[in-house]
């Protein structure tokens, strides 16, 4: 009897053992789902946002891929309202908002 009892103390200790393995595995799956969800997904290249300069009205367009760049070097800024202001390739100040119409022919 005390041989059985001996075996079921160590099958005990085994699947707890099993249980904490899993709990970890389950763990780290969801830590991996968890970070690859959080991932920012890469703008369109081909597209391009229209923006005009309040100041000397010119309009112009600029791509996703300029806009991050813009980001990344923290050269946006936000208007009082509340908008995305970016710096104005003719007057140079950060008078040029998010256009409603997309801009046409310049770049």
């Amino acid at each position: 009897m005390k041989a059985l009892a001996g075996h079921r103390v160590r099958g005990g200790a085994t699947r707890q053992v099993v249980l904490l393995l899993l709990a970890g595995a389950l763990l780290v799956l969801a830590g991996a789902s968890y970070w690859w969800m959080s991932r920012p997904e890469a703008a369109p290249s081909g597209e391009f946002v229209a923006f005009h300069c309040l100041k000397c009205g010119r309009t112009f367009q600029l791509s996703h891929a300029q806009l991050d760049k813009l980001w990344e070097k923290h050269e946006l800024r936000t208007g009082s309202d509340g908008h995305v202001l970016v710096k104005c390739e003719k007057c140079e100040e950060f008078t040029a908002g998010r256009a409603e119409e997309p801009a046409t022919g310049e770049r």
